[in-house]
């Protein structure tokens, strides 16, 4: 039981949050004004005296976590950590020195100002006082400077971008925090378009296929998910045709009324929200892919978003043909104006693989494959065929990191292998392999037992083509001979946790679709070898 007392309290300390926080409301006093006068005022002559050696090391501001570094405080979202703070970034050098005691100063100031209290609570830990400036962005974006990579801006999250990009700095001399926040600010143009075309990937596959396959389905909560996630999608869109990083999704919305692009956007979207149920637009209503329900409000306003976004496309000389209006007709133009080329991109992911293949050295010789380019290129070809657009760029970028290091990743593939195939030998290779914890090693596996059934499943339907290939599970392993499934973990543990991850993500999303990727590789291998269909090939062999 909770004594009463304690309920009272924590009574008394809200409607205390809260009535200060409204008097601070009635003042006009924003978050980010907050925190640039308690610094002036109170934090700054701190500074001077306690630190004046180092007042110039000290980058100054207010950026980072919460809705007030955004602009976007109000009166629901002054409840947790609202109050008077300000941020203070230093080097490592710097911090050694004087990090500590400054924390411990910080510490001291008052918590409240200006009538207003600051309540410490667990959510905002961290958020306010000494942090070094490399952990601050490490922290949301995994870097601690703005990336070198497209493929790497490519998997940062716009919203985390914007929390490192977003509120003010008061103060700083040095300019080491402000280049490395202005670097975050310059996002290539490549990364951002790949971005753009994800989002209207995702807009169409949300708002104009799955939510009228749900309603004719009868699927309505599957319908209003989607709708819902189209809703999203579609802000992100074009907070991207303006040029801006998306907040955190509760703000996607707020946020489009600065947006000079489209800012309509934002009161379709609350149109939407208001609207009632459709489920009665669909009672007589034959679901057709190729159509969109016009009894059904949404699914029309869907269409007028998809409109105004075509057009913002044309604008901006991203899409020339605009006689469609199914948004995923623009991806690939998009990607192409992104100087992304799939072919060129897998073409180059080969030649890599076969560069380290031809350098891998048998304990027997060399072997007949490494001497055969056409076969390996229509195998590894038919592989990469079926890979996102994500996952392409991101192997390509590990191959030419390992090969700038003289790491061969093949080399490193056969000798993972021989963990079932020759555990004795491997004990001895083991040491010479880059570490993989558990939790890695458990993603393997598990991907792997859905593509072993994916390929015992195609085994089932085309068991001449079967019979061509490896044996399919482990239990056959030795010496000489190496299973599909070995083959498979032992590929899968070359690549990085980045790369991992994605790849898993691809296996599962396949698998929710009622898709085999085996099946899907196998059908590329024997279309690149002539064949019209799986069905052609298996009846070609006797």
């Amino acid at each position: 039981e909770i004594p009463l007392r304690l309920v009272g309290s924590e009574m008394c300390i809200r409607d205390r949050v809260k009535e200060e926080s409204n008097r601070c409301i009635q003042k006009g006093i924003s978050g980010i004004n907050l925190a640039r006068k308690f610094y002036e005022e109170v934090g700054a002559p701190m500074i001077h005296e306690k630190f004046s050696e180092y007042e110039d090391k000290i980058a100054v501001g207010f950026v980072g976590e919460g809705s007030e570094r955004f602009g976007f405080d109000d009166e629901f979202s002054k409840d947790h950590d609202f109050g008077p703070g300000f941020c203070m970034w230093v080097t490592k050098s710097t911090y050694d020195i004087i990090g500590e005691r400054l924390q411990k100063e910080y510490d001291k100031l008052p918590k409240s100002y200006m009538g207003i209290s600051r309540l410490d609570t667990e959510m905002a830990q961290g958020r306010c006082g000494v942090q070094l400036i490399g952990d601050f962005y490490e922290k949301y974006t995994a870097h601690r400077k703005g990336p070198g990579k497209v493929s790497d801006w490519i998997e940062i999250d716009d919203y985390k971008l914007a929390t490192v990009t977003n509120g003010e700095v008061f103060r700083d001399d040095e300019q080491i925090f402000t280049n490395i926040r202005n670097d975050f600010m310059k996002q290539p143009k490549q990364a951002r378009l790949v971005k753009l075309a994800r989002e209207l990937s995702s807009m169409a596959q949300m708002g104009q296929v799955n939510y009228g396959r749900s309603m004719g389905r009868k699927d309505y909560v599957t319908a209003s998910m989607c709708m819902a996630k189209f809703m999203e999608h579609a802000m992100k869109c074009i907070y991207i045709l303006n040029n801006k990083y998306a907040p955190y999704y509760k703000w996607l919305l707020r946020g489009t009324e600065a947006l000079e692009i489209l800012p309509e956007i934002g009161d379709i979207m609350r149109a939407l929200s208001d609207m009632p149920d459709q489920r009665a637009a669909w009672d007589d209503y034959q679901y057709d892919n190729m159509s969109v329900n016009e009894k059904d409000q949404k699914a029309l306003t869907v269409e007028i978003v998809a409109t105004l976004v075509i057009y913002e496309l044309k604008n901006q000389g991203l899409a020339d043909d605009i006689s469609s209006n199914f948004l995923d007709d623009y991806v690939g133009v998009i990607m192409e104006k992104a100087e992304y080329n799939r072919e060129d991109v897998i073409n180059e992911i080969v030649r890599l693989e076969f560069e380290a293949f031809d350098k891998v050295e048998n304990e027997g010789g060399r072997a007949d494959c490494q001497n055969n380019w056409p076969f390996f290129y229509v195998m590894r070809r038919s592989q990469y065929l079926t890979w996102t657009d994500d996952m392409l760029v991101c192997i390509r970028d590990l191959w030419l990191e390992n090969k700038s290091k003289g790491w061969n990743m093949i080399t490193e593939k056969y000798g993972r292998m021989m963990e079932s195939t020759a555990p004795d030998e491997y004990k001895e290779l083991e040491k010479y392999f880059p570490q993989k914890t558990d939790k890695t090693r458990a993603i393997v596996k598990q991907v792997a037992q859905i593509q072993v059934e994916w390929m015992k499943d195609f085994a089932e339907k085309y068991p001449k083509l079967a019979s061509q290939a490896r044996d399919i599970t482990s239990d056959a392993d030795g010496i000489d001979n190496a299973s599909y499934e070995t083959y498979l973990k032992g590929e899968l543990l070359t690549y990085s946790d980045k790369l991992l991850k994605m790849y898993a993500r691809f296996i599962v999303d396949l698998y929710r679709n009622g898709k085999n990727l085996a099946q899907m590789t196998i059908e590329n291998t024997v279309n690149l070898q002539g064949y019209d269909s799986l069905e052609e090939a298996e009846n070609s062999i006797k």
